[in-house]
C-alpha cells in the first residue's frame, strides 16, 4: 500500500502542509504496529508544533508528518508484538519511538495513511465506535484520564463525595470529556466556555455554565462557592487567582503548564509542610495503552463519548489546522484518511 501523508518542510503557518507519496517506507520492528489510518484528528500541540512554539523544548526533524491521534486496521506487526494483531481495529496516541523519549514528547505521524506505533500506546476499539469517534479520544482523553481522572479517583477513595469542579474551556476536545468524566464521579460541574456551546455542555453533564465573554464572569465563578478542583483547560487562569475559590485542599490543575505551575507543582509538598493545603498541578500527557483500557471501560459503559465538530479531508489539513486555531467547532476535528 502505498504511504499517503500531509507533512511540512518547515516551522510556519498552516498553509506550510503538502500532500505527499515519498516518503520513507514504514516497516515494524520489535514492538512498533503498523496501522492503517482510517482517522486522525486535530489537536492544539499539532499547531504547536507545527507553528515553532515548542522548538526549543520539542525540536523537530523534517520533513514532518504530524498528528497525535490514530484510528485504523492493523496491517503488520513487529516480532515483540504479542496482544496485537494483523486484522485488529485499533486506536491510540501515536508514538514512532521504540521506547518512551526522556521529556514525554511523542513521536507523531497521523496524517498519514500509514502510521507506526508502540503497540503499548494502542488498544482495540470498542464495538460501540466508529473510526472517527475514535480517533477524536485518545489524546484528548489521556490527558483527562491522567489528571482530573487521577485526581477524582484518589478523592473518591478517601470517601469524598460530590466534589464542586470548575473546567475552565469546556466545550473543546480536552473540555468536554472532562465535563463527562467529572459526571461519572458524581461531580457538580461548573462549566466556562462560549454561551454558544451551553447547551452542549449542559448535555454532558455541567450543571452551570458561563459565559467567559461577560465583563463579570469572574463574578459568577466567585458566587458558584468553593471548588474542590479547577481544572484550567483554556489556560487563562493562575493558581494565584483561584485560590480565593479553591476549598483549603483544593487543587488546581493547569492544562497549559508555564513556568509559575511547573515550579508551584514542585514546591507543593514543600508548602504542605508549612501548611498550606491548596495545591497546584500541571496535566502532562503520555500514550498509555492500560490508561485507554480503563477508558475503553468508561466508554462501553456509556459515560463518555468524543464530541465531533467538524470533519476534513487529507487534502483539507490546512483548512483544519485554521479551523482548529480559530476555535471555529467544539469537540474534535477529525481528518479522514
Amino acid at each position: 500500500m502505498t504511504n499517503r501523508a500531509a507533512v511540512i518542510r518547515h516551522y510556519g503557518s498552516a498553509e506550510c502542509f503538502e500532500i505527499t507519496t515519498h516518503l520513507p517506507t514504514l516497516t515494524p520492528i520489535d514492538n512498533q504496529v503498523l496501522v492503517e489510518v482510517k482517522a486522525a484528528s486535530i489537536n492544539p500541540l499539532d499547531w504547536k508544533i507545527r507553528s515553532g512554539q515548542l522548538r526549543y523544548i520539542h525540536p523537530q526533524r523534517f520533513p514532518l508528518v504530524l498528528g497525535q491521534d490514530i484510528a485504523g486496521v492493523v496491517t503488520a506487526v513487529g516480532k515483540s508484538v504479542k496482544r496485537l494483531k494483523i486484522g485488529d481495529r485499533v486506536y491510540g496516541m501515536v508514538d514512532q519511538s521504540l521506547k518512551p523519549s526522556w521529556n514525554g514528547f511523542a513521536k507523531p505521524g497521523a496524517y498519514a495513511s500509514l502510521a507506526l506505533s508502540r503497540e503499548d500506546t494502542l488498544v482495540t476499539i470498542p464495538d460501540v465506535y466508529s473510526f472517527e469517534q475514535a480517533a477524536a479520544t485518545p489524546l484528548a482523553a489521556l490527558t483527562v484520564m491522567q489528571s482530573l481522572g487521577k485526581l477524582l479517583r484518589e478523592k473518591s477513595a478517601d470517601g469524598k463525595q460530590n466534589l464542586n469542579v470548575l473546567v475552565n474551556g469546556a466545550s473543546g476536545g480536552v473540555g468536554t470529556f472532562a465535563v463527562q468524566m467529572a459526571k461519572a464521579y458524581q461531580a457538580k460541574i461548573t462549566a466556562i466556555c462560549s454561551e454558544r456551546h451551553h447547551t452542549l455542555v449542559q448535555s454532558l453533564g455541567a450543571q452551570q455554565c458561563i459565559d467567559y465573554h461577560r465583563n463579570d464572569f469572574m463574578d459568577e465563578v466567585i458566587r458558584q462557592g468553593a471548588y474542590d478542583i479547577i481544572y484550567d483547560i483554556a489556560g487563562s487562569f493562575t493558581f494565584k487567582q483561584c485560590r480565593p475559590v479553591l476549598q483549603k485542599r483544593g487543587t488546581f490543575i493547569a492544562n497549559v503548564p508555564n513556568v509559575s505551575s511547573l515550579i508551584g507543582s514542585m514546591l507543593t509538598p514543600i508548602y504542605q509542610i508549612f501548611g498550606q493545603h491548596q495545591h497546584q498541578t500541571c496535566a502532562w500527557v503520555h500514550p498509555s495503552a492500560s490508561d485507554l483500557s480503563v477508558i475503553n471501560d468508561l466508554i462501553t459503559a456509556g459515560h463518555i463519548k468524543p464530541v465531533i465538530g467538524q470533519r476534513f479531508a487529507l487534502e483539507e489539513i490546512t483548512k483544519a489546522h485554521q479551523a482548529g486555531e480559530a476555535g471555529s467547532y467544539p469537540g474534535k476535528l477529525i481528518i479522514t484518511v
